[in-house]
């Protein structure tokens, strides 16, 4: 059994997550780019290997980033679901009157 609020507090770590990676995690993505450019530059073959390393750790970035975001969008949805679903199922439960039926008097219906 999943609660709405864990499914939001699960949904609001994710997204804040997403944002700390956006910021923290490309916080040495302009420096890493310009010493690989000048190591290169400077006919430095550890220019290209930190070249590399720089574009996999922006492609694993991105991956992770899209994670979170997809994380968090799916608990969204969830949550959301969940909520019509209860609606559904509680408005299921009410006689022709309007009135709120009890487990007692469903079982009846289905004897």
């Amino acid at each position: 059994m999943v609660h709405d609020d864990q499914l939001g507090k699960l949904g609001n770590l994710a997204f804040e997550l997403r944002e700390r990676l956006h910021v923290d995690g490309d916080f040495a993505r302009p420096s890493t780019f310009t010493a690989s450019v000048d190591l290169f530059n400077d006919g430095l073959d550890t220019g290209s290997a930190l070249l590399e390393v720089h574009d996999a750790w922006n492609s694993q970035l991105q991956t992770l980033n899209e994670a979170c975001a997809h994380i968090s969008n799916h608990l969204d949805f969830t949550r959301a679901q969940h909520s019509k679903d209860d609606a559904h199922v509680e408005t299921g439960m009410h006689n022709a009157a309007g009135d709120l039926m009890t487990v007692s008097r469903i079982n009846d219906y289905f004897q």
